[in-house]
């Protein structure tokens, strides 16, 4: 089974048809899978979870709040009188 038949496979599976793995993710999973040997969707979903973690983390650490925290901060000012 290649990796796009996998990703197929488990998006259909999981139910998550927005999960769009890359070729190293997909060789953690695959690496976890036959490690594991999952025999519930509840464990292969900590398999893809766990494979798709460094994602999430790198994703999160790009974000950039000054432009909110502007915001937020004219939100809370006194108006200004004429």
């Amino acid at each position: 089974m290649d990796f796009e038949q996998l990703k197929t496979m488990i998006r259909e599976e999981l139910e998550i048809p927005e999960w769009q793995p890359g070729d190293p993710e997909m060789t953690e999973v695959l690496r976890l899978i036959r490690e594991r040997n999952p025999k519930t969707k509840k464990a292969l979903a900590e398999i893809v979870k766990e494979a798709s973690e460094w994602r999430k983390s790198w994703s999160l650490e790009g974000i950039d709040n000054s432009d909110l925290n502007a915001l937020l901060l004219m939100a809370a000012q006194q108006p200004k009188t004429k």
